[in-house]
């Protein structure tokens, strides 16, 4: 997917690869089926999401794990974030100063990116972890005003 498309057409809605999704969540935009695009709205699927940095206040710590791992969805992140309209920012630090800041803030939401690898090592009620994943569908908006399912 190329930045600035707002629509990507797939042909399947369960088989949408994760690039694109880290790309249609984070700056908004829609995935289409090829039913929808030929009927011209009349059958088929359209989703449409919000852009998730707009949604809301949110701090987002990445390990150095996971920005090494998966650099092309941390470059992505890293425009969403940079991007005019955007509530979320980004910090540093090393994963115990994660785990501290986000212990301590009462007001900011702070979530952190990690490899399943790093996941496994935090305590399960931890909910301020994500892996690549989870991350995404923690943070979707689905705007259901201007989406469109037939069928279903």
């Amino acid at each position: 997917m190329t930045r600035g498309a707002d629509l990507v057409v797939v042909d399947d809605l369960q088989s949408v690869r994760t690039a694109t999704k880290w790309e249609v969540y984070l700056h908004g935009g829609a995935i289409a089926n090829v039913d929808y695009i030929k009927s011209t709205g009349a059958g088929g699927a359209c989703i449409s999401f919000k852009a998730a940095v707009r949604s809301r206040p949110l701090q987002v710590w990445v390990s150095a794990a996971f920005a090494l791992r998966f650099q092309y969805e941390h470059r992505i992140l890293e425009d969403a974030i940079g991007s005019a309209g955007s509530r979320w920012t980004s910090f540093a630090g090393s994963n115990v100063e994660f785990v501290t800041r986000a212990l301590r803030s009462n007001t900011t939401k702070i979530v952190g990116l990690v490899t399943r690898e790093e996941f496994a090592a935090f305590p399960r009620d931890f909910a301020n972890v994500h892996t690549k994943d989870n991350f995404l569908n923690n943070v979707r908006c689905i705007d259901a005003k201007t989406s469109h399912v037939h069928g279903a």
